[in-house]
């Protein structure tokens, strides 16, 4: 999970795949998921899924990676918590050639 603050940034990234294959084999993860809040009501992400490791370069919607995040923001409080449940929706793939939205719901 790689916080963002800018959908610009975000949406400009041009990893070096060779630089995030030696990453994942160093740290045991199957790619970098970099993302960006882009509203609180309703909650809502963007966000990029980078995994040449695992033969997928950019993945168009991970709905892996969008579940760990929803997680992730509950754990490190950067999502409300309302009646024991958090809701997101996740964009990806909205710049490119094929998008996708995905659902997470979080209970606490």
């Amino acid at each position: 999970m790689v916080p963002l603050n800018c959908l610009l940034t975000l949406n400009s990234l041009k990893p070096s795949l060779k630089g995030l294959t030696a990453l994942s084999k160093q740290i045991g993860c199957n790619g970098v998921y970099p993302f960006c809040i882009s509203s609180q009501d309703p909650f809502e992400i963007r966000g990029r899924m980078f995994a040449p490791i695992s033969a997928n370069n950019e993945d168009s919607v991970t709905e892996s990676a969008n579940g760990e995040v929803g997680a992730y923001m509950v754990y490190h409080g950067l999502a409300k918590v309302k009646n024991g449940t958090f809701e997101m929706t996740a964009i990806m793939g909205k710049d490119f050639e094929t998008s996708g939205t995905c659902s997470s719901h979080c209970q606490s």
